[in-house]
């Protein structure tokens, strides 16, 4: 294993914060998400899992590999589009409440971590891009309020430069296939 490899590994199964991670080799996003929820697990933690259903299912596969049904248990999985777009449209709101209101047993108890992983993924449309930005923007400040550890996953080929760059902004760290730095 490469030294950014490792390095990447190690702080998957350590970052604490908001993470946005620009990925383009499917096979290392999978194995990123994979070594993300096992750390998280074997840490304690419940997991959201965010994620498409054909990606899901590769996942699945390699986390009955590694974890038992008890540690399954705590990965909680919904569909990127029913998660992104409940109502046929992206509206940053509607998705942050939904998403506490997914979290808020985990968050209420107080003696669990969160951590969870977003595969944002979007149909076209002129204002998305603010859209996301602002999603975004009030993810970051949930992130902080509530501590929770946040990977919200993007494919590198559907991002702009302008976005990119707003999302690096919005975020702790910084994430590629094969690397990961701290931005704030």
């Amino acid at each position: 294993m490469t030294a950014e490899k490792e390095k990447v590994r190690t702080t998957a199964e350590t970052v604490k914060g908001h993470v946005f991670y620009c990925f383009e080799d499917k096979q290392k996003y999978v194995q990123n998400v994979v070594t993300y929820i096992i750390a998280g697990i074997k840490q304690g933690d419940h997991v959201l899992l965010v994620e498409n259903n054909k990606l899901y299912s590769i996942i699945q596969k390699e986390l009955q590999k590694h974890l038992n049904k008890e540690q399954l248990v705590k990965i909680k999985y919904v569909n990127n589009f029913d998660f992104y777009f409940m109502h046929n449209t992206f509206h940053p709101e509607q998705v942050l409440a939904f998403c506490f209101k997914t979290l808020q047993p985990f968050l209420k108890e107080g003696t669990f971590s969160v951590r969870t992983w977003g595969h944002v993924e979007w149909r076209e449309d002129e204002n998305i891009e603010k859209e996301i930005r602002h999603y975004e923007g009030k993810l970051d400040e949930m992130v902080d309020m509530h501590q929770i550890t946040a990977v919200c996953a993007y494919d590198k080929d559907r991002l702009s430069e302008n976005l990119k760059t707003k999302l690096i902004e919005c975020h702790d760290f910084f994430m590629e296939d094969e690397s990961i730095i701290e931005i704030k």
